[in-house]
């Protein structure tokens, strides 16, 4: 494992290289309309000179932000497809409710090229209640995707499982010393459920945990590719253990982990945003690996790998489809460390931590449809089918295949940033401890 971080490493900072030299031999304002990889303009019959680039409609968000994500100026050969990508790019960040550009033929050769903006209220508070399995909890919050008009995205975050109190602040800019540089900073100190069903005797456990961290992670991007890396010191401890173990997990029941979390990433994102819809593709792949504090008694680091899939399709101006593959490996058998499957972002119905293991596979489905549309709501009809498993191995299956069937409505804001209600009814198809259930939230998952 240790020899592929070194490797990411080397291709992280080895393209960044390359790239910012590419940058430097044309326009170092030109850097959206050339091959990031071979830092050579594309030829092209329809390229013009912008001789002037105007933005009107920005109240909240800085035009510095602005130009630096569009990534060509005054004096730049583009054509007009470089002029919709950059607006997509803008669409893709969720401040505006809509982007549009026009051109006004100078000369021949040249353009003088205008972005009008329609903004969103990006400021959200965070409200949340409820009970499951028998715990009860509260969530209260506040965050900005567009602080400062810079683009940063900052929140802070109380919430309570089963009475025990949690924490989370985080601070991501989008553009740090150039347009293709961005930072994340998080600090959590939670408490989480465990809870897990038992694969032999089906118990349904609740245990709590609590996980303090503070992650530092770097992104570079690359086109439509992102790579990343980070460190994130963390403790994790189990605060009840009134549970019975399975025998098909090694040392099951630690109580606590500790030590540096390396983490680092690779995607490929070509998903582009238009308020509510969503259409292209995504794929990414991670990995982690924990090195523990040897003072604790802890020898071995634990290695955690994923990989996602996303694909979404438009279809008309109210249809939207979408699908969406993950799997998840790691060498732990502890249960502060297994993946989960449950819950709203999983496979619905299930109860949250109903799968555990140490590898997971899940599948979505999904289809909607926008029954009423104004410029002030969006509201979506929505049917679903989900799947998904936990192993102890490749070869060891304790639990069969969960799946699950059902509708659902999303009712969006337009013009606030992320403010999606959400209610869903799944029917278990197979494998689930309840055969009918509710599932409601707030935000976009998938």
């Amino acid at each position: 494992m240790s020899s592929a971080v070194f490797l990411v490493l080397a291709i992280f900072f080895g393209l960044s290289l390359r790239a910012n030299a590419g940058v430097t031999a044309l326009s170092p304002r030109c850097s959206s309309v050339q091959s990031i990889f071979f830092g050579q303009a594309r030829a092209t019959s329809a390229a013009v000179v912008m001789e002037e680039l105007t933005l009107s409609g920005l109240r909240r968000t800085s035009e510095e932000f602005v130009r630096d994500e569009i990534g060509f100026e005054s004096g730049c050969t583009i054509t007009l497809d470089d002029a919709e990508a950059a607006a997509q790019r803008l669409r893709n960040t969720n401040f505006f409710l809509s982007v549009q550009f026009f051109h006004e033929k100078i000369s021949e050769n040249s353009i003088r090229l205008h972005f009008v903006f329609e903004e969103k209220w990006t400021l959200t508070p965070v409200v949340r209640a409820g009970s499951g399995g028998g715990v009860t909890f509260l969530v209260l919050g506040l965050y900005d995707l567009n602080a400062l008009g810079a683009g940063i995205e900052s929140g802070a975050q109380y919430e309570q499982y089963a009475g025990a109190p949690g924490v989370s602040i985080w601070w991501r800019d989008p553009h740090v010393g150039s347009r293709d540089w961005r930072v994340s900073l998080e600090y959590a100190q939670l408490s989480r459920p465990a809870f897990f069903l038992h694969p032999t005797d089906l118990t349904y456990y609740m245990p709590l945990s609590r996980v303090t961290r503070f992650s530092v992670m770097g992104y570079r991007r690359f086109a439509d590719w992102e790579a990343g890396l980070g460190i994130e010191p963390m403790e994790k401890n189990l605060i009840s253990s009134d549970f019975k173990s399975p025998l098909v997990f090694q040392d099951f029941a630690t109580p606590s982990e500790s030590g540096i979390n390396v983490k680092s990433l690779l995607r490929f994102n070509k998903i582009n945003l238009d308020d509510f819809r969503l259409d292209g593709f995504r794929s990414e792949i991670g990995g982690e690996i924990l090195l523990p504090v040897s003072s604790l008694g802890q020898k071995n680091p634990v290695v955690r790998v994923h990989g996602q899939n996303l694909f979404f399709k438009n279809f008309a101006n109210r249809h939207n489809a979408g699908l969406r593959a993950q799997a998840s490996w790691v060498s732990s058998g502890r249960l502060l460390e297994l993946v989960r499957l449950g819950s709203l972002d999983g496979v619905r119905g299930l109860s949250d931590g109903e799968r555990v293991g140490r590898l997971s596979w899940l599948a979505n489905a999904e289809y909607r449809y926008a029954s009423y549309l104004s410029h002030w709501l969006a509201l979506q009809n929505v049917v679903f089918l989900d799947s998904g498993n936990c192993g102890v191995d490749f070869g060891t299956w304790p639990y069969p295949v969960a799946a699950s069937a059902g509708t659902g409505i999303r009712m969006g804001f337009r013009p606030i940033a992320r403010l999606r209600f959400r209610a869903d009814y799944a029917f278990g198809l197979h494998g689930m401890r309840r055969r009918q259930s509710w599932v409601v939230g707030m935000q976009q998952y998938f």
